[in-house]
């Protein structure tokens, strides 16, 4: 009877040993978070917890998707609804990709701040060399239409960009006027035009700052294409603009007119040719098949 006790307990002690879970490990890592204003990144540190490598990359990530501890001083820029796909690494290359709520920004500014966040933070493990950033399994594009890649330590801050005045029209209450409203954005110091036009649109996307003024442009919509030919600027938007697209004859002339009279604000453009997925815009009364210009007419003057 004992001889069987002492083989029992050998058993158990030998196969709990053989389950045994990696021992948790912690570190105190450094979580970039862009400052307010997305002026630049600033830095937290942060006790993660881990047991092997790759939750250590994915326990990272995760605290910084939980944004940052002082909101007062930086900007919560990572949607809050985006979960952690997969994240993997190849010849000292971390590649993640991130579910779909992950694209989604208000301007490029925005962009740039997220994109160099997570780069950063992942790359002050010194065993990775670079970091590619996925969206469902496809390439994160950036506003030049080219995707990332993978991507180097990023020292993002604007003292590399430029302060630009650009102006923006939106509905008056009435829906019968166009009203110009003057907009300050934060451009790279080397950006090329077509990426300025688009961050213009993203702009007008976004909507007007003031109450008397209304959106002309459902705030769903993106902006897939932006390429000047000539002086011809033509633009591709996403589906939504035809299926959140409030409709009526009044909102369908105030998204076109919106649309020409605030590129044609730039001098290098005569005429806009929009298209939705690649087929001509058709929200509800008319379909563009010829080039915008720009309707001084409906423009409001005081």
């Amino acid at each position: 009877m004992k001889r069987l006790c002492l083989l029992l307990a050998f058993i158990m002690l030998f196969t709990s040993g053989c389950f045994t879970k990696d021992p948790v490990k912690s570190g105190n890592f450094k979580l970039y978070f862009a400052a307010k204003g997305n002026t630049g990144l600033g830095i937290e540190n942060r006790e993660i917890k881990f047991e092997d490598v790759k939750s250590k990359y994915v326990n990272t990530l995760k605290e910084l998707l939980k944004g940052p501890s002082d909101s007062s001083k930086f900007e919560t820029s990572i949607n809050k609804d985006t979960k952690i796909l997969d994240a993997r690494v190849e010849n000292e290359n971390l590649t993640v990709d991130f579910s779909k709520e992950f694209n989604v920004f208000s301007g490029s500014l925005q962009v740039a701040a997220v994109v160099s966040s997570v780069v950063d933070t992942m790359l002050q493990f010194s065993e990775l060399k670079k970091v590619r950033i996925l969206v469902e399994g496809q390439e994160l594009i950036a506003p030049s239409g080219e995707p990332y890649g993978f991507m180097e330590f990023i020292d993002f801050n604007t003292g590399d960009m430029s302060e630009k005045e650009i102006t923006l029209y939106f509905a008056d209450s009435q829906a019968m006027y166009m009203v110009p409203e003057k907009r300050t954005v934060f451009l790279k110091k080397d950006i090329k035009d077509d990426e300025l036009y688009k961050i213009a649109l993203e702009e007008l996307i976004k909507g007007p700052s003031s109450e008397n003024l209304y959106r002309t442009i459902p705030e769903e919509v993106k902006v897939e294409y932006v390429k000047l030919e000539g002086d011809l600027l033509k633009v591709d938007f996403s589906e939504e603009m035809h299926t959140k697209h409030w409709g009526g004859a009044a909102g369908e002339s105030m998204t076109i007119n919106s649309i020409a009279d605030t590129m044609t604000e730039f001098e290098a453009i005569k005429g806009v040719m929009p298209t939705v997925d690649g087929g001509p815009l058709s929200i509800e009364h008319m379909v563009v098949e010829e080039p915008l210009t720009r309707n001084e007419s409906i423009i409001y003057r005081q």
